[in-house]
């Protein structure tokens, strides 16, 4: 069962855009792993969500139980992602494998249809969601069509949200993720 109050806390403590950098532990972990500068880690944060969100999300399952730090270590020593650009070089499966926690996801299943992702019919209420959507900012030119990532729950049969961006925590997710914008959600 998802600990829907940790996840919150690991995504409250890593905010991708916080007003002030000091009240994100999000970049002084990418700085720890890579050596950037307090500029460049700050940048580099902006486009860590999908692994942050995938992270947290594990963690928040009790499958593993260190900070994001060493997370990104070995994702980045495997290969597996670029920590200035934030892009994911491997499966989640792959990922799940490194950290020995494989066995979790027999099967991986996505919901495509907004409806059902919202209100969880036919889902486990007990897992979490990795949300994928449209978002208009990518690290190419920092505008136009992107993708963002977000980790969500289940709260009486409706989907909410913490974001390590700007749409806040423990939010309705039907409140800040119009139809067009859903990708896709990954049950966790």
């Amino acid at each position: 069962m998802i600990d829907r109050e940790l996840y919150s806390e690991i995504m409250r403590n890593n905010q991708q855009f916080p007003d002030n950098p000091d009240d994100s532990d999000l970049w002084k972990s990418i700085q720890m792993v890579s050596g950037m500068s307090d500029k460049e880690s700050q940048e580099a944060a902006k486009f860590h969500c999908n692994s942050l969100s995938f992270y947290g999300l594990c963690r928040a399952h009790g499958w593993i139980m260190f900070p994001y730090g060493i997370w990104l270590e070995k994702l980045v020593k495997a290969d597996f992602f670029d920590i200035r650009t934030g892009w994911v070089k491997a499966s989640k499966l792959r990922i799940a494998d490194l950290f020995g926690f494989g066995d979790r996801f027999n099967d991986l299943v996505y919901v495509y249809n907004y409806e059902t992702l919202m209100t969880g019919k036919g889902i486990d209420k007990d897992k979490g969601i990795n949300i994928k959507v449209f978002s208009n900012y990518n690290h190419m030119n920092l505008q136009g069509k992107g993708d963002h990532f977000m980790g969500g729950y289940y709260i009486n049969d409706e989907l909410f949200l913490d974001d390590s961006g700007k749409r806040g925590y423990k939010v309705r997710a039907r409140d800040v993720i119009p139809r067009p914008k859903l990708q896709w959600g990954l049950i966790v």
